[in-house]
C-alpha cells in the first residue's frame, strides 16, 4: 500500500508471525482438572482453575497469583548448572534487577503506585551475592516494612550464621529448589530444618520431573521431618537459550503465546501431582500443596501485564480486558497521522471522514523497561 506512515509499516512487519495456541493448552488442562477433581474431592481448584492446591497457599504465593508480588533478581550468576533451569543465559552485567526498575529507587517508586504487597530475590543463586541480599532487604524493608519477603535458593552456599541474619533482618519465607542437590541431600535437609526454627515460613520449590519420581516421592517425609510447610510445584517446561533446551526425555509440546513468545511443556509431567498427593495422603504427611502450573503462571503473566499498563499507558489507548490496549491509528498519507482513543473514533467519526483508520490491539510488556507488543491490525 502506497502512502502508509512507516510507523504503521513498522507495526504490521512486528505483528506475531505465528498463532497462538494456548487454548489448546487450557483445554488440556481443563480435562486434567476434571481428572484430579474426580480422584482427589478434597484438592481446592479456584481463581476458574488457575489455581490448584492441596492446604494452604504461602503467603508469597497469594499475593503473586493476585499480581501484588515482583521477584528482584540478585545475580544471574550459578553455582550449578541444572538441565531444566529456565534463567536465560545472560551476560552478567546486563541483568535488570527488576521488571519494575533498574534502579532500587525506581522499584520503590512504582511498587508504592501498583501497590506491591510481596518482593522476592532470586537468580541465579542469591548467596553468590550474600551482601547485596542484605542490603537490597534492608533498603526495601526501610522503604515498604509491611511487604512479605522471600528467598530463593539451592541451598548449597546457605549457612546456619547467614540464615540467623535473615531472619534478624526480616525475611518472611525461604524457598528451597532441591531438586537442584538430587532432593534429599543430607546438608540441604539439615539447613532447611535450621531455616523452619529461625524463619517464619519454609518451602520446598521444584520443576515435575518424571523421572525422579521415586526420589522426590521418598523425600517428601524427611522435608515434613524438616519443618517444610508449603510444597510448590511446577510443569517442567524448556526454554530457547536456556540449560533447559537440552531436555528431550519428555513428552514436550510446543506452545506459542499471544505476544508471539514459544515455551515447550511436559504433557505429562502434571500426572506426577496426582501420585505425589496419592503418597502424601497415605503417609498423612501435612505439608500444603500449590501445583504452580503454566495455567498458573499465565495468571501471574495477566496480572504483571495489569500492573504495567497502570504504569505505561497513553492517553490514547484504552485498557481491554486487563491485559490489552487499544488504540486506532488514522492517516491521510505518510506525514499525516495520529493515535485516537477508540472511543473518540467511535463517537465522533465524522471529523475523520478523509482519513483511514486502523484499530490496533497491544498486548501490556511485562517490564516498565520493555515495549507493549502490536498483536492485531484491523482496518476500520
Amino acid at each position: 500500500m502506497e502512502n502508509i506512515p512507516d510507523i504503521l509499516t513498522e507495526i504490521y512487519n512486528n505483528l506475531p508471525a505465528h498463532r497462538s495456541n494456548i487454548d489448546e493448552l487450557q483445554s488440556i488442562w481443563n480435562d486434567y482438572l476434571h481428572l484430579l477433581k474426580t480422584q482427589f474431592p478434597e484438592i481446592s481448584i479456584d481463581h476458574d482453575g488457575d489455581t490448584v492446591c492441596l492446604g494452604e497457599l504461602s503467603p508469597g504465593c497469594l499475593l503473586c497469583k493476585n499480581g501484588e508480588w515482583d521477584c528482584s533478581f540478585i545475580t544471574p550468576a550459578c553455582n550449578l548448572n541444572c538441565e531444566f533451569c529456565i534463567s536465560p543465559f545472560v551476560s552478567h552485567s546486563h541483568i535488570p534487577i527488576s521488571a519494575y526498575g533498574k534502579t532500587i529507587e525506581g522499584m520503590i517508586t512504582n511498587y508504592k503506585k501498583i501497590g506491591i504487597k510481596g518482593i522476592s530475590f532470586s537468580g541465579g543463586e542469591p548467596f553468590l551475592n550474600f551482601m547485596e541480599i542484605l542490603t537490597r532487604l534492608q533498603t526495601l524493608k526501610q522503604a515498604l516494612p509491611d511487604t512479605y519477603y522471600w528467598l530463593y535458593t539451592n541451598g548449597m552456599l546457605v549457612t546456619k550464621a547467614q540464615i540467623d541474619i535473615l531472619a534478624d533482618s526480616g525475611i518472611d519465607e525461604i524457598r528451597y529448589n532441591t531438586a537442584a542437590t538430587g532432593y534429599n541431600d543430607k546438608k540441604i535437609l539439615r539447613i532447611m530444618e535450621y531455616s523452619a526454627q529461625k524463619i517464619a515460613n519454609v518451602t520446598v520449590e521444584i520443576p515435575l520431573i518424571l523421572r525422579d519420581k521415586e526420589t522426590l516421592g521418598s523425600a517428601i517425609p524427611d522435608y515434613s521431618s524438616a519443618g517444610v510447610q508449603y510444597l510448590n510445584l511446577h510443569e517442567l517446561m524448556k526454554e530457547d537459550n536456556t540449560p533447559s533446551q537440552q531436555l528431550n526425555n519428555e513428552n514436550f509440546k510446543k506452545f506459542i503465546f499471544e505476544d508471539g513468545h514459544a515455551t515447550e511443556i511436559s504433557l505429562d509431567s502434571k500426572f506426577l501431582i496426582n501420585e505425589i498427593i496419592s503418597k502424601m495422603t497415605e503417609s498423612k504427611i501435612e505439608i500444603s500443596l500449590n501445583f504452580c502450573s503454566t495455567i498458573n503462571k499465565l495468571r501471574q503473566i495477566r496480572k504483571r501485564r495489569a500492573n504495567m499498563i497502570q504504569l505505561l499507558k497513553n492517553s490514547h489507548e484504552k485498557i481491554m480486558e486487563e491485559e490489552y490496549l487499544e488504540t486506532v491509528f488514522i492517516f491521510q498519507d505518510r506525514d499525516a497521522y495520529q493515535f485516537i482513543h477508540p472511543d473518540l473514533w467511535q463517537s465522533d467519526q465524522t471529523n475523520y471522514k478523509n482519513y483511514s483508520a486502523i484499530r490496533l490491539k497491544k498486548i501490556a510488556p511485562l517490564a516498565v523497561f520493555d515495549r507493549a507488543r502490536y498483536i492485531s491490525a484491523q482496518k476500520l
